[in-house]
């Protein structure tokens, strides 16, 4: 299997878990989606996100999923009739800030090795390898919790990170409002 995805890469293909029509309606969502949030926001919402952390809150029954790697991708049709074509977008590959932060504020988990403005790279580009077993060192004692190396293509949206950052940095602030804090507390 993973001979034959290596062939497939070296002829600029890539092998994905879907048949020909369930493909192509997923691809044409995916790129529906990207365009708009594009058109609407300026910004680009489409990442092929490498490796995911899986885990389970103790209080809750609910999983959870987060990938690790995000890749900035565009997703390119030159006609209805035309087949997609993936390339790399413009900005820079990252860490996926949004799940470091979590684990970081709330189960008290840091990675110093993997902080700065760049992930970490070797002579063929970002270090894939050591990123995620950096990820499966620190967590791999952690009951229920698991780094997976699965590869996605996926719409991701930082709203929501970028209000729970602000709410989090201003939370002293906010208590001095009895409204905030009841809130809050």
């Amino acid at each position: 299997e993973r001979v034959f995805a290596t062939e497939a890469l070296d002829h600029r293909e890539l092998i994905v878990g879907r048949d020909d029509g369930g493909l192509q309606a997923t691809l044409t969502e995916i790129y529906r989606s990207a365009r708009a949030a594009q058109q609407e926001g300026g910004t680009n919402t489409l990442f092929l996100t490498i490796g995911a952390l899986l885990w389970r809150q103790k209080e809750k029954d609910k999983s959870y999923r987060a990938p690790i790697i995000l890749v900035p991708v565009v997703l390119e049709r030159p006609s209805i009739r035309s087949g997609f074509s993936l390339r790399a977008h413009d900005d820079d590959t990252r860490l996926n800030s949004t799940l470091l932060e979590m684990l970081r504020q709330e189960f008290d988990i840091r990675f110093p090795t993997l902080q700065g403005d760049r992930p970490p790279s070797d002579d063929a580009g970002l270090d894939v390898d050591l990123i995620l077993s950096t990820f499966r060192a620190k967590l791999r004692d952690i009951p229920g919790w698991e780094v997976t190396d699965d590869v996605a293509l996926t719409n991701l949206s930082f709203t929501k990170y970028l209000m729970w950052k602000d709410l989090s940095d201003r939370a002293d602030i906010l208590r001095e409002s009895e409204l905030a804090r009841r809130l809050m507390d």
